[in-house]
């Protein structure tokens, strides 16, 4: 792990870790408006390099990298997923229209032979 003063490239992970904390039930982080946007904590990261008593530190995994990739691409395929769940639902209630409409083009056959057979008798 790797612990260095942040940066104003930081400003979109710090973003979203304050927002992911701000939201945990728990209440860890007080705010009253939420967290800073992207563009605001690229703003205070920058202010704060003026002060020498004052600073932000970032702890980096090494893979920091990868676990992001990873967990985008793991949000993409539960999209996927929900796209092809969607996709599934429609393709039974289709499915579910189809029987109904062969059953019932079976039994307007039905009446038309027993009309036919009954003419023919007739």
């Amino acid at each position: 792990m790797i612990i260095r003063r942040a940066e104003p490239g930081d400003a979109e992970g710090l973003t979203r870790l304050g927002e992911a904390v701000g939201s945990e039930p728990e209440g860890w982080l007080v705010t009253t408006n939420g967290w800073r946007e992207v563009s605001d904590e690229r703003r205070y990261l920058r202010a704060i390099r003026r002060y020498p008593n004052a600073a932000v530190f970032v702890a980096e995994a090494e893979a920091a990298e990868d676990l992001d990739r990873a967990a985008a691409e793991l949000r993409r395929l539960e999209r996927r997923e929900q796209e092809l769940e969607d996709w599934r639902a429609r393709l039974d209630d289709r499915d579910g229209r189809l029987s109904a409409a062969q059953e019932e083009l079976a039994e307007w056959r039905k009446r038309i032979r027993e009309e036919e057979l009954r003419l023919q008798a007739g």
